[in-house]
Order: C-alpha cells, then sequence, then structure tokens
C-alpha cells in the first residue's frame, strides 16, 4: 500500500454518509432552506428612517459614541472615587 491508499481510505467517511446509513433511504432528508416571497413572515415594527453612517452627533459618529460614553463614564467614576476617598482619608506623612 502506498501513500494514496493511506488518504483515500480516510477521506472516505468526507465523501458520504457514515457506512451504517449507506442505502438507507432517510439518511439524509432534504429540506429546502429557502422561502418565497410570499411565506416570509412578515416585519413586526417599522424601522425608523435610515440615517447617513456619516452624520455626526456632537462631532462624533454613532460608531464613536458608545466609546466616548464609556470615556466619561470612566472619568467621572475616577474623580467620584477620589473625592470619597480624599473626603474619609486625610493622609499626611510622617516627618
Amino acid at each position: 500500500m502506498g501513500p494514496m491508499a493511506k488518504n483515500s481510505r480516510r477521506d472516505e467517511h468526507i465523501a458520504g454518509p457514515p457506512h451504517h446509513l449507506r442505502g438507507c433511504p432517510n439518511s439524509r432528508p432534504k429540506v429546502n432552506m429557502q422561502q418565497s416571497v410570499q411565506k416570509r413572515p412578515a416585519t413586526k415594527r417599522k424601522r425608523g428612517k435610515r440615517r447617513d453612517p456619516r452624520t455626526k452627533t456632537l462631532g462624533f459618529t454613532s460608531r464613536q459614541l458608545p466609546f466616548i460614553a464609556v470615556l466619561l463614564g470612566n472619568w467621572l467614576f475616577a474623580a467620584a472615587f477620589f473625592a470619597i476617598g480624599k473626603h474619609y482619608w486625610d493622609w499626611t506623612p510622617e516627618a
């Protein structure tokens, strides 16, 4: 046996169904995955007008706004944490 015989044996399971299902009429049911336009379900809600993705709000695009919101939230949290810590813990170095 040469190297080609090993490869053909290994690829045998890729070519079709397993040996215990060969010859079985229901081994692979054929299902039509595409539906005609008439069978598709109707949309449930109206969508707003599509905006141009380059539209800016406060100088930022819609993809940048979540990042800016997280950035500002982190800054506010850090400032509040610092202020609360400064209020409760007044540290002075020992001389």
